[in-house]
């Protein structure tokens, strides 16, 4: 039998949450960690009193994303400013694999709103980890979100 560690991680992932690196490994919000080197693991299970694992999970999650908001912020803030200077919409390009795994390439316009709307999703994401973090650090029953 040959297994599929990749899907199993992805299972892992479902299972236990979107993952943060910490010491080398990858830290899980309900305090499990996975290797974060080997698909194969190991896995480790948290120990017993799992809630200082999951404050650290939260903040460095929080931290995750504020750096994604301040790429993100500057990101929109050169489009925008870059935008104001032209009479056309600005361009980009796309790459990705076809059905037939071959390579394209795509020029579109840039989607100033779907920047907008992905800053909207990722403050929103801050939010939910602050809340997170506030509620592990108070003591609350439901840290695993």
């Amino acid at each position: 039998m040959r297994y599929d560690w990749r899907a199993y991680f992805r299972k892992f992932c479902e299972v236990h949450g979107e993952p943060v690196k910490w010491r080398g490994k990858l830290l899980f919000r309900d305090g499990w960690a996975y290797s974060a080197s080997n698909h194969a693991g190991p896995e480790y299970a948290p120990p017993l009193d799992p809630s200082e694992l999951i404050r650290e999970y939260w903040t460095l999650r929080r931290a995750m994303v504020q750096a994604k908001i301040d790429e993100l912020a500057y990101d929109v803030e050169t489009v925008f400013l870059e935008q104001s200077r032209r009479s056309a919409p600005l361009q980009h390009v796309t790459s990705y694999r076809d059905e037939d795994g071959k390579l394209k390439v795509e020029s579109t316009d840039v989607d100033r709103a779907a920047l907008v709307e992905r800053m909207r999703w990722l403050v929103d994401e801050a939010k939910e980890c602050d809340r997170m973090l506030k509620e592990a650090i108070d003591g609350g029953e439901s840290l695993v979100g």
